[in-house]
């Protein structure tokens, strides 16, 4: 009997030593360290990649993350990439700087490697395809959404018939009128700028119903239009209109300038069919060629890590003003107002896709003299939207 109890007492003795061990340290884990170049501009950004990043090292020890600013080192990343050096992962890059990029050989291609897409919004997702390959993935974006000073209303309105009956002289509305700002309206009228195929189609009707609305907005009291939006910003920071749609990305600046308590944030109004859907330009990370496939791999654990839900969270309630491309992020209004309308706008905004860039920008230009032309009254809607279609066919 006294054996047994001796026995059990070694094997106790040799678990607890065995437990008591100090777990490896991370000099002592095999480590792969990342380079990452970030294009976000300002110093408050980049603190808040910082921190996401410190967060990624704590429950990856494997890895080492090095951050620097693309726009502090003012090395050229093409020039780099071509000499097989540079960065071995881009965050924050604009997605229309892929198709350079791509088209010179120096963006690692995707499609080879066992990426989780699921998380993603589609319209982000395809926006970051170019001839039929996955370069990046959507990172974060920036859209349109409306903003309201709460010293003058409490109730900004939900739709465009509403729209027009709150606005007044008392309490006016700022609108940026040009082919791409605003965009929006004509999504709201009815078909999606983006087909089943992620083809990009335009509907005369749409545009038709948008302009008459335009037309019959402008002669209402409490309504202003500018084709640029500075002069409007202006407005609204001097407490001169109630209500102001612009870009998500100007949230920071009128907190700072209003208060944070002063601004509010709802999305865009919707129309008689459905939600209003902005366009929306994306930053996306995309992977150097020249960094090889081990270190695309680690970069890809940390592209997934920054787009989970939990991390695009907590980067739209930092308040940067950009909106989730995870489709599964919910935030409720009573813990952040315009963290809840960030997110609901970016699940109806679009991105240009790639392969349609060069042609949106030619029809731009076309775009903008239609606004001009309905406004002033110089055309009809419908003869500004054949013309207007008439070159979008010759460019598509």
């Amino acid at each position: 009997m006294q054996s047994w109890k001796f026995f059990i007492l070694l094997v106790i003795s040799g678990l607890l030593v065995a437990c008591s061990a100090e777990a490896p340290t991370a000099s002592e884990i095999e480590q792969e360290t990342l380079f990452v170049s970030h294009y976000w501009p300002s110093e408050r950004e980049q603190a808040i990649l910082e921190q996401a990043i410190e967060s990624f090292m704590r429950i990856n020890p494997d890895v080492v993350v090095v951050l620097e600013s693309s726009q502090r080192t003012g090395r050229d990343f093409a020039e780099q990439a071509a000499a097989g050096l540079g960065p071995d992962v881009l965050i924050g890059l604009p997605h229309q700087q892929i198709i350079p990029l791509a088209e010179a050989g120096l963006l690692q291609p995707l499609d080879n490697y066992d990426v989780d897409t699921t998380p993603y919004r589609s319209q982000y997702l395809n926006a970051v395809r170019y001839q039929d390959q996955l370069y990046a993935l959507p990172f974060m974006g920036k859209t349109s959404i409306m903003y309201y000073n709460k010293t003058l209303t409490s109730s900004p309105p939900s739709d465009l018939d509403e729209l027009l009956g709150t606005v007044s002289d008392d309490a006016p509305v700022g609108i940026t009128v040009n082919f791409v700002d605003a965009f929006w309206g004509t999504q709201a009228f009815g078909t999606s700028l983006l087909g089943e195929e992620n083809n990009v189609q335009l509907d005369l009707q749409n545009y038709v119903d948008w302009f008459e609305w335009l037309k019959e907005a402008q002669d209402q009291p409490g309504i202003i239009f500018d084709d640029e939006v500075q002069f409007l910003e202006e407005k609204f920071t001097a407490g001169e209109l109630a209500y102001l749609i612009d870009s998500t990305d100007s949230l920071a600046l009128f907190q700072e300038l209003i208060g944070s308590d002063g601004v509010g944030v709802t999305p865009l109004p919707s129309g008689t069919i459905g939600p209003a859907s902005p366009l929306a330009s994306l930053d996306v990370i995309a992977f150097n060629r020249a960094a090889g496939a081990e270190k695309t791999r680690v970069g890809l654990r940390l592209a997934a890590f920054l787009t989970n839900a939990s991390q695009q969270q907590k980067l739209v309630l930092q308040e940067t003003g950009r909106i989730p491309v995870n489709r599964t992020v919910s935030i409720r209004p009573s813990l952040s107002e315009s963290g809840n309308a960030l997110v609901r706008q970016g699940a109806t905004s679009i991105v240009i896709p790639l392969d349609y860039i060069d042609a949106f920008n030619h029809i731009q230009r076309v775009g903008d003299e239609a606004y001009l032309q309905v406004l002033e009254g110089d055309a009809d809607s419908i003869e500004a939207t054949i013309d207007l279609f008439r070159e979008a066919g010759q460019s598509y």
